[in-house]
Parts: structure tokens; C-alpha cells; sequence
């Protein structure tokens, strides 16, 4: 059976980074940076889970490459 990669943040095999802590240490942000942005919208692939922040890894890699290519 085939292992799959787990997190480096949170240990999970869906590639979900959850907190706003950890998306902002993904990031260079702060915590508070981090929601003051998902409140304000500007942070496209986080959405809230269980009360948490969250995003999906691939999904937050293929954001930032769109900002850069812009």
C-alpha cells in the first residue's frame, strides 16, 4: 500500500492547514494579519472550518501563483 505525505502542519493526508497561525507562518504573516485578510477577503482560498481558519495547501500554492503571474 502506497503512503501517502502527511501535512507538515497539522499531520493529516488532505493537505488542510489549519489556524491562522499556521496559514500565516505558510505565508510570512501574522495571526491577526491573517484574519484582518480573510475578513476583509483578500485571503481567496481560506475559508473557516470548525471555527478555525483553514486552506488547503495545493489550493493556497495555486493562489500564490496566480498573484505572482499577475
Amino acid at each position: 500500500m502506497k503512503e501517502t505525505a502527511k501535512d507538515t502542519v497539522t499531520g493529516n493526508n488532505i493537505g488542510l492547514i489549519t489556524g491562522a497561525a499556521n496559514i500565516g507562518n505558510e505565508i510570512g504573516m501574522s495571526a491577526t494579519q491573517v484574519y484582518s485578510a480573510f475578513t476583509a477577503g483578500h485571503l481567496g482560498p481560506v475559508f473557516k472550518l470548525g471555527g478555525k481558519l483553514a486552506v488547503r495547501r495545493s489550493k493556497l500554492e495555486t493562489w500564490i501563483s496566480a498573484l505572482e503571474a499577475a
